[in-house]
């Protein structure tokens, strides 16, 4: 545990001290959500090298449940996002060390999951309750929307009740519906509809606002 600690601190502290960034990306969900295949088709969808996209788009069919976190920087209009995707959140006592600095959250939703839509619900009003991140502005991913069964986006947003428990005043908010592979990729897979995938509209939803500096929140 204290060599985990010591590897985020460090991990944390180079990205604090880097002024390369315009924003920082908190990246959180329950276990299984597929917070690590959107964290590479993010990479994937902001790289200009062919080889290394191709090796994005490979690594997206052969994830593995994160244990800790993996952290990146890419750019998306002309604008640096350092993006922090953080391990399923069994880990509780350790998600407050990833908050301080942090500008944005991204809030991933399996669409596909009735039966932990509670919990869910739960945890992300927990997450956003917590005074490190009463300002932050918010990005739910309602992810697997390709998947038969799945719940639309205005349903996840009408179950966890965003429209009437958010603070608007304080915390800005976005919903967007996301596909759980590119549609190439998800063969087995027989959509009920064709989903709009919400990456690119997350992106350009974070980018287009002027980061949140930890200075500047009361």
């Amino acid at each position: 545990m204290g060599h985990f600690l010591s590897k985020v601190k460090h991990r944390w502290n180079k990205s604090k001290s880097s002024s390369v960034y315009d924003y920082k990306v908190i990246m959180f969900g329950l276990d299984h959500v597929g917070k690590t295949t959107i964290f590479y088709k993010l990479q994937a969808m902001t790289c200009h090298k062919g080889n290394k996209a191709t090796q994005l788009m490979k690594d997206m069919m052969h994830t593995v449940p994160t244990i800790g976190f993996n952290c990146e920087t890419i750019t998306y209009n002309a604008k640096k996002l350092n993006i922090w995707d953080i391990g399923g959140l069994k880990m509780e006592a350790l998600c407050r060390f990833y908050f301080p600095g942090a500008t944005d959250l991204i809030y991933v939703v399996d669409s596909s999951d009735r039966h932990r839509l509670e919990e869910t619900k739960k945890i992300f009003y927990e997450l956003i309750s917590d005074k490190e991140l009463e300002k932050i502005r918010i990005t739910i991913l309602c992810n697997k929307q390709d998947l038969e069964g799945s719940l639309s986006t205005q349903e996840i947003i009408d179950y966890m009740d965003l429209e009437r428990y958010i603070d608007k005043t304080k915390q800005q908010w976005r919903c967007f519906g996301t596909q759980t592979l590119p549609s190439s990729s998800t063969q087995a897979a027989q959509p009920k509809r064709k989903p709009d995938d919400g990456l690119a509209q997350c992106l350009q939803w974070i980018t287009s606002n002027k980061p949140i500096r930890p200075e500047t929140r009361g």
